[in-house]
Parts: structure tokens; C-alpha cells; sequence
């Protein structure tokens, strides 16, 4: 089997890059780091060829002797050998496992659950989302929720805290001053009472039902009331609204 040689007259020496042999390419580009070879003799065709120095690989053949031998047919045949080494091989014994939620036994090998319905719930009751209740009225929001408020606590709380952003505006508006507070801190801390007629509101009616739940101030914003906890309690929405921005409403809950 032929190889390439250098192309310089009377030079005979294996060919290494640019058609030219070693010692004339570092010859002829003298900038290039010099890599270190070995000779090797193929053992199949019994030609010599140049090897990089490298201990992680062994040498027995020629670049085309070996582009040769890992042909088609080899692959095939290593194919072919690994799949009777693998039909030699007796199966893995079945593992009998016990789910880490429900306690069932199953066969399975890197499962923990004994399926996906069991690991999702363990996730959740890790998080602490098993039969949470909500967090204003204590209704069931479902064997398995991320919720914390249910659908009507939820209206509820935004669009109180939206009329409270609405008042705080004003309050500025009108040069007095304005803390920024959620709205049912006060609707909790008056029990969820009106402080106009003194009767109880139903915290699951939400705007604009007449006897859903508002934020009132005591001392009118417009009368120079400050928007603060201390100036604001919960209202009807229908008392609030007759109240309007009259101060003799406000005297009997400052006395109170």
C-alpha cells in the first residue's frame, strides 16, 4: 500500500502537512510549536506511520488500514456481538418496593411512588398545600390547592385594597396624611362590624352589593381626616354611603 511522501526533490520522508514531511515543514514555518511523534509499523500492512505521543492510546495500524477496519461491516459485527452478549445476560430480578406516600407495594426499580398521582401529592403535602383552608373564611379550597384565599375572599381583598389605594390619593391630594395599610386589617380588627349601624357584615358579599363591606373614614378626608388605622373602621357599603362626608356621624365613634 502506497503512502504520501514529501514533495521535495530527494526526500523520501512521510508526509506531515502541506506536502511536506517533518522536517521540512518546520523548516518552512519554523513559528509553529513542534508536536513530538513516534514512529509506529502497521501491523497489518507493514508500512511505517507517525503517531502523536499520547499514553491514553494504543497503535497496531495505519490511519487506512484502520479507516478500513472500521468499516460497515464492522459495526455490524460489533452490533451483533453485543446483542448476543445481551441476550446472554439474565434479566435484573424484579424489586418489590413500598411507595414512600401510600404505602402500596410495587416492582419498580428507580421509583420512589408507586405513581405520578402519589408523588405529585407528596410534593404538595410537603409544601404544605394538602386541605388548605382559606385564609379569611375558612372555607375548603380542595384536597389539593396553592391557593389561600378562595374566589370570593379574593375579590373581596382586591378590591378593597384597590379603593384603599384610591383613598390614599386622596388623602394626598388634600395635603393630610396617608399610611399605606391593606383594608382588611381594619375589617379584622372591628370584628367585621359596621361602625355606622353596629351590625355584622357578611365578608363573602363583594361591590356592589349594598351590604358588602367598605373602608370609612370617622373624620372625612374632605374634613381634614387622616387616612390612617386609627381614622378608618368598616362600614356597609349602603351605610357609608348615607353617611356621605357629614361629621355628626363621626362623633359618636370618637366617643365610643
Amino acid at each position: 500500500m502506497s503512502h504520501r511522501t514529501c514533495s521535495r526533490p530527494d526526500c523520501d520522508r512521510p508526509h506531515l502537512a502541506r506536502d511536506l514531511c517533518r522536517k521540512h515543514y518546520y523548516q518552512a514555518n519554523p513559528e509553529k510549536p513542534r508536536e513530538r511523534r513516534t514512529q509506529h509499523e502497521c501491523s497489518r500492512c507493514g508500512s511505517s506511520y507517525l503517531t502523536r505521543n499520547d499514553p491514553r492510546r494504543t497503535f497496531g495500524t495505519c490511519p487506512p488500514c484502520s479507516a478500513t477496519v472500521r468499516g460497515p461491516k464492522a459495526g455490524a459485527a460489533h452490533s451483533e456481538s453485543a446483542r448476543v452478549l445481551r441476550d446472554l445476560k439474565p434479566p435484573p430480578e424484579p424489586k418489590v418496593k413500598t411507595c414512600q406516600h401510600c404505602g402500596e407495594s410495587f416492582i419498580g426499580t428507580r421509583r420512589a411512588y408507586c405513581s405520578a398521582t402519589c408523588a405529585r401529592e407528596s410534593a404538595m403535602t410537603a409544601q404544605g398545600c394538602r386541605d388548605r383552608k382559606c385564609r379569611d373564611c375558612g372555607a375548603d379550597l380542595g384536597r389539593l390547592s396553592l391557593l389561600i384565599l378562595c374566589e370570593s375572599c379574593r375579590v373581596v381583598s382586591f378590591k378593597a385594597a384597590r379603593h384603599a389605594t384610591k383613598q390614599q390619593r386622596r388623602a394626598v391630594k388634600h395635603g393630610v396624611d396617608a399610611d399605606r395599610f391593606d383594608p382588611v386589617e381594619v375589617f379584622d380588627r372591628d370584628g367585621w362590624r359596621c361602625g355606622i349601624c353596629q351590625r355584622p357584615i357578611d365578608r363573602r358579599l363583594s361591590y356592589p352589593h349594598p351590604m358588602s363591606v367598605s373602608l370609612d373614614h370617622v373624620v372625612p378626608i374632605s374634613w381634614g381626616g387622616r387616612h390612617t388605622r386609627a381614622n378608618t373602621t368598616s362600614a356597609h357599603l349602603r351605610c357609608n354611603v348615607a353617611k356621605g362626608n357629614r361629621i355628626e356621624y363621626a362623633q359618636p365613634l370618637l366617643v365610643g
